[in-house]
């Protein structure tokens, strides 16, 4: 895959390591490198989000299959496993999210990769076009 970094200075330097087409969409996940301070406390309070219901949704799992997953985050800060952009291009508009993905410090097996928010970028967007195009372009042409 061809590497592409570029610098949002709202969040960090990004490299772009993988793009999905769909039947009606192309998806850019870009990985950061670093991270602002300020986005940086946004994904901390999304994860801590995130843990309550993957907490609320495990137990219901648990509940209706007769399961014993753990269900209870450690009180250690979670293992983040990937945090990046996501682009999505469809229908000729641009959505923009950061995915996180992260596992309990004590217990690996509690991991959650669903972890998302939306992020307003727009004031990006020539920026972000001009880097997926040239990615397309090196990758295919």
């Amino acid at each position: 895959m061809i590497k592409t970094t570029m610098e949002i200075r709202d969040c960090g330097t990004l490299e772009v390591s993988d793009i999905i087409f769909d039947t009606d969409s192309i998806r850019v996940f870009m990985d950061f490198l670093d991270i602002s301070s300020e986005l940086i406390s946004n994904v901390a309070e999304a994860i801590e989000k995130s843990k309550i219901e993957y907490s609320k949704n495990m137990k219901e799992y648990n509940r209706e299959f007769g399961r014993n997953h753990p269900i209870n985050w450690s009180n250690a800060p979670v293992v983040i496993c990937f945090c990046g952009l996501l682009v999505t291009l469809k229908n000729h508009s641009i959505n923009y999210s950061i995915n996180v993905g992260y596992e309990d410090a004590k217990n690996p097996f509690m991991e959650n990769f669903d972890c998302e928010f939306d992020i307003d970028l727009s004031k990006y967007e020539p920026e972000i076009k001009k880097t997926i195009l040239k990615i397309l372009i090196d990758k295919f042409f």
